[in-house]
């Protein structure tokens, strides 16, 4: 995306929200403003009026204002609507699957939508105040006037990480949670309001951020503006980075599980054992080992410590100086792995 390109999504969305001016950007196009609207009615005659294909509506109530707060600031009155979508009992392990929501709609609308994305490997449906970025926010979707959801992405936290030996699981969380919530989503909106939102806005960082990009390619004609945080990309590979971590901490684990596993959380708390002898962090970058932050894309293993890695052709000629650890497909000639010497 070129820098054109990025001003002109840049002062669409701020026109959007009532922000943007100058010369240089009053040539660009702008988007019209969202319209406030008024919630029809109470919490409780919403409860009576939803209704949407393969969802139930658990819970539909009303909370006062100041039950939330950001930045010490009471958020507004609002409407909290919980429920699940597309349950079912998986052919595969057994177990019953759905993907859980919360959306919350405040009695004072500002006309606009936004979808609040997960992170990690989700299962949680945390509250939906649309926190924008992280560190002690000061205001939040919510209480500026936004209707906001969240969701468990299609499991719950229980069935971390086994969900994923259900392939629908997978879809769901891989994408199907986001494109089968939105237009639900829109529809409760237009329930509770009388139309549609004006605009419609997607934030998550992380595994949200992820969550964000595939939003992007799959339903960029549903949002008006998408914010990617540190996306994880290529999971699979983190997964198996993770995988092999666990291996390399059960090897060293001084005890066992009550099923007889190795309790690899003993991998951490047994000293030299856990690195080869070596008492800490300054000797083991001396002995090769080095840092990995992010490893294969943005899920990785803090903390963790893995041998340098060298890149040599076939002929043990040195191809690259270093590898990073998301593997060889960067190298221009067939690679082997080998400790630092």
């Amino acid at each position: 995306m070129n820098r054109s390109v990025i001003a002109v999504c840049v002062s669409a969305t701020l026109g959007a929200c009532g922000g943007g001016s100058g010369d240089n950007l009053s040539a660009l196009p702008q988007l019209s403003a969202a319209q406030p609207a008024a919630l029809a009615g109470s919490c409780a005659t919403l409860a009576a009026k939803l209704a949407f294909a393969n969802t139930t509506f658990s819970s539909v109530q009303d909370v006062p204002a100041g039950t939330l707060t950001v930045a010490g600031k009471p958020v507004a009155e609002h409407c909290l609507v919980q429920g699940q979508k597309n349950q079912r009992v998986s052919a595969v392990d057994g177990k019953t699957y759905a993907i859980g929501f919360e959306m919350r709609l405040p009695i004072a609308w500002n006309g606009c939508f936004f979808y609040q994305a997960n992170g990690g490997l989700d299962g949680n449906v945390v509250t939906a105040t649309g926190e924008i970025g992280r560190g002690g926010p000061l205001n939040d979707a919510l209480n500026m006037g936004f209707a906001v959801i969240s969701s468990d992405a299609g499991h719950s936290s229980s069935q971390n990480p086994l969900f994923g030996l259900d392939p629908q699981a997978r879809i769901d969380y891989g994408y199907n949670a986001v494109a089968t919530l939105t237009p639900m989503a829109k529809q409760v909106i237009r329930t509770a309001y009388g139309k549609v939102p004006d605009r419609s806005y997607f934030e998550g960082c992380s595994n949200g951020g992820r969550q964000a990009m595939v939003a992007a390619a799959r339903s960029s004609a549903e949002y008006d503006g998408i914010i990617a945080g540190d996306p994880g990309f290529h999971l699979p590979k983190a997964a198996i980075g993770e995988v092999w971590g666990a291996q390399q901490f059960a090897k060293v684990a001084t005890a066992t599980t009550a099923n007889g596993l190795p309790d690899i959380k003993t991998g951490f708390t047994t000293g030299r054992a856990a690195t080869g002898g070596l008492a800490n962090s300054r000797e083991m970058r001396r002995a090769g080992w080095r840092r990995r932050r992010h490893g294969a894309g943005h899920q990785g293993l803090p903390g963790k410590f893995q041998p340098r890695r060298r890149c040599t052709d076939v002929h043990g000629q040195r191809a690259r100086r270093h590898v990073p650890d998301h593997g060889a497909e960067r190298c221009d000639r067939q690679c082997v792995f080998r400790r630092a010497q």
